[in-house]
């Protein structure tokens, strides 16, 4: 009886681990991905993620942002911002102050289904340029 005991807990254990193994996810490597600056307008950025393996826009990411800003042409601070879903699947907005201009931005994204951030810098515009 205890020997019969003793089996079962060891074929549990072994199904458990084989169970477990058989169904972790596979995950991308973070370089599958990248940024791409989609549009400009004044105090507004908009930037797709896209995967580079099947060259479709990734929607549904968490995309944390330092944006290098300032007036006049010139970067004065850094603010830390959201990326907010756009209107098409993909893409992202980023929504600066009025009157202050995109000079980069470094992103980090959290990406469904993947254990490791995505990051990346977009340069937008050079400072002192019209």
């Amino acid at each position: 009886m205890i020997v019969l005991l003793q089996r079962s807990a060891i074929f549990g254990a072994c199904l458990s681990v084989t169970a477990t193994l058989s169904v972790a996810p596979a995950c991308a490597n973070p370089n599958d991905y990248s940024f791409e600056l989609t549009g400009v307008d004044q105090s507004i950025v908009i930037v797709s993620l896209k995967n580079k393996l099947n060259n479709q826009l990734v929607p549904g990411a968490s995309i944390d942002c330092a944006a290098y800003v300032g007036p006049q042409d010139v970067v004065t601070m850094t603010e830390p911002m959201l990326a907010s879903a756009w209107t098409k699947k993909g893409q992202y907005v980023l929504v600066g102050e009025p009157g202050m201009t995109f000079f980069d931005v470094d992103l980090v994204a959290q990406v469904p289904g993947e254990t490791a951030p995505v990051t990346g810098t977009l340069h937008i515009k050079d400072q002192g340029a019209n």
